[in-house]
């Protein structure tokens, strides 16, 4: 196959397109690996962090440096090596977010179905075990939020339940054992996507 594409590169071409119609059309039930998925509320939430440490944490610990540096031998400085640990611990921090950033694709409404569990999508699920119900939103990992029942498409819990339609079961194996869940019911997380639109404008402004 490697040959093939070497000497017909419209193969891997067609081939690129076809993945990417087909991810279309699946309605994000069919993960792009290389991708964040991410409300626009969590993106600019991320974007606003990102901004905060680059534009005012950075330069105020490299101030805090200077000003040790300042007070003389620097080999019992303390404040020195507090701020020299710090600005590391930072750097690598900023490297990670813009890792993050250049991967995120904010999701778009109406590329989420409701046929099927995916990315944007809220459904509820029984316990095949206990019998109870639950209702889980599932967005990126930036949007995480356990209390309101949303939760990674990442998460074990997520991936389970991705490409999943109503009647389906889905088995998740935790660290203290597997649970088995049907899928009860399947709609477009509207609210969640348009609040997170919402909020994306009203910080922007």
């Amino acid at each position: 196959m490697a040959t093939i594409l070497r000497t017909r590169p419209e193969v891997a071409r067609h081939r690129a397109e076809r993945e990417e119609r087909e991810l279309a059309e699946s309605g994000l039930a069919i993960i792009d690996e290389a991708v964040i998925y991410v409300t626009a509320k969590g993106f600019a939430r991320y974007q606003t962090e990102y901004r905060r440490i680059v534009n005012d944490e950075i330069p105020k610990t490299q101030a805090d440096k200077q000003l040790a540096a300042s007070f003389g031998d620097l080999s019992e400085n303390a404040e020195y090596t507090a701020a020299i640990e710090k600005l590391g611990m930072l750097s690598r921090r900023v490297e990670e977010m813009e890792g993050t950033l250049e991967k995120a694709r904010v999701i778009d409404e109406n590329s989420v179905l409701d046929e099927t569990v995916a990315v944007g999508c809220r459904t509820t699920v029984k316990n095949t075990d206990s019998g109870d119900t639950k209702t889980y939103t599932l967005l990126g990992p930036l949007d995480v939020d356990m209390e309101k029942g949303i939760i990674s498409y990442l998460s074990p819990l997520g991936r389970a339940f991705l490409g999943k339609v109503v009647g389906d079961q889905a088995m998740v194996t935790l660290p203290n054992g597997s649970l088995t869940f049907t899928i009860e019911k399947i709609e477009v997380a509207r609210e969640a996507l348009a609040a997170a639109e919402a909020g994306s404008s009203n910080q922007a402004g």
